[in-house]
């Protein structure tokens, strides 16, 4: 697959916390997943991860600034919003591809300190899988 000069490696420590993150109008993903996307045929839980980023990037205009990043980090419901409707399109793409998804996973990242415990770990659990059953 070929990358935008956009799609940037996610460096320490960063990488060690997030698969992906968008920021500004760049994407930045950890160096495995970066270096699978290169391959002619890239894992499809690593082009899932590209289309979560790149849904951050399509519903912020183009541009995660500074502002916006601020509003992100600081206002855990705005937090939430973006990251369903992000795991939204992930999981259409996995459920095309025949992909399995670990719900209770990202329902515990979603709770905890790695997106600021911006939900209950049962709310993000029930709505993840109710997107997976209306898509």
């Amino acid at each position: 697959m070929r990358l935008s000069n956009k799609i940037k490696i996610l460096s320490f420590p960063l990488n060690k916390i997030f698969k992906g993150m968008t920021f500004y109008n760049k994407i930045y993903l950890r160096r495995d997943i970066y270096n699978n996307l290169l391959k002619q045929d890239p894992s499809p839980e690593n082009i899932s991860i590209l289309i979560h980023e790149q849904t951050h990037l399509k519903r912020s205009g183009g541009k995660v600034g500074f502002i916006r990043g601020l509003k992100y980090w600081f206002n855990s419901r705005i937090r939430y919003t973006e990251e369903v409707a992000a795991n939204r399109e992930q999981l259409k793409y996995l459920k095309k591809h025949g992909c399995n998804f670990d719900f209770e996973k990202r329902a515990k990242h979603l709770s905890g300190f790695r997106y600021l415990f911006c939900t209950s770990y049962n709310k993000a659990l029930r709505d993840l899988r109710k997107i997976w059953e209306e898509i």
